[in-house]
C-alpha cells in the first residue's frame, strides 16, 4: 500500500506540498535509493549512469548474498553433525529472494523505464532528454549519449524483470493453483 501511495508521489499532479512530502515518505518502502540522496554527500560522487548500474545489479547482488548465507548455514550445520533437508533449505532460500524480488519490483521497474523516459525542456530546443539526468547530459535518441548507451541494457531489464518476474509468478501460480487455493481455503478456515 505504501508504496503504490510512493509512486503517486512522483505523478504529474499539483498536490498540496504536505501529501506530496508524505508521499515521497513513503518512497522508503519501495527501497528507493534516492531517499538516501547520496549524490548528496561529500564523500561520494555518483552520477545517474552508477546508480543506475547499481540498482540493476541489485538482485544478481541479492542473489548472491542469499546462495552464500544458504552455503553458510548447511555449512554450519554440516560441520555440527545435525542433519539438514537440503531442498527445504533451498525453498525458503530461493522465498527469501523473490520476497526481496518482490519488494524491490517498483524500484527496478522505475529504474528501468528512466532510460525511456524522455521529455522536451520548456521552452524547447527541439531535443528530448532523459528525465531522470536533465539537459546537463541526458539527451535522448542520438548515438554516443548516456541514453544510448543504458538503452540496451533498459530493453533487456524491462524484459527480465518489469515483464519476467510478474510472468514467472503468475506462471507458479497458475502450475500450482490447486495448492494454492488449498492454502487459501485452510487459512481462511483457521488451519
Amino acid at each position: 500500500y505504501f508504496q503504490v501511495l510512493a509512486v503517486f508521489g512522483s505523478a504529474n499532479v499539483q498536490w498540496p506540498q504536505s501529501l506530496v512530502n508524505m508521499y515521497n515518505s513513503f518512497s522508503i518502502f519501495n527501497l528507493n535509493v534516492d531517499v538516501a540522496a547520496p549524490e548528496c554527500w561529500d564523500a561520494v560522487s555518483m552520477s545517474f549512469k552508477t546508480k543506475w548500474y547499481g540498482v540493476t545489479a541489485s538482485p544478481v547482488v541479492a542473489l548472491m548474498l542469499i546462495a552464500l548465507c544458504t552455503v553458510l548455514y548447511v555449512l554450519y550445520f554440516k560441520i555440527r553433525g545435525r542433519k539438514i533437508n537440503y531442498t527445504e533449505t533451498l525453498y525458503k532460500s530461493f522465498a527469501v529472494y523473490l520476497l526481496f524480488f518482490y519488494y524491490g519490483y517498483l524500484m527496478l521497474s522505475n529504474n528501468t523505464l528512466a532510460v525511456f523516459n524522455c521529455q522536451p525542456t520548456v521552452p524547447s530546443d527541439g531535443y528530448k532528454y532523459m528525465v531522470e539526468v536533465g539537459a546537463d547530459g541526458g539527451q535522448c535518441y542520438r548515438a554516443g549519449t548516456l541514453q544510448q548507451e543504458l538503452e540496451p541494457w533498459a530493453i533487456i531489464t524491462f524484459l527480465v524483470y518489469t515483464c519476467g518476474f510478474p510472468a514467472f509468478v503468475a506462471f507458479i501460480l497458475y502450475t500450482n493453483r490447486d495448492k494454492a487455493i488449498y492454502a487459501q481455503v485452510m487459512l481462511a478456515a483457521g488451519k
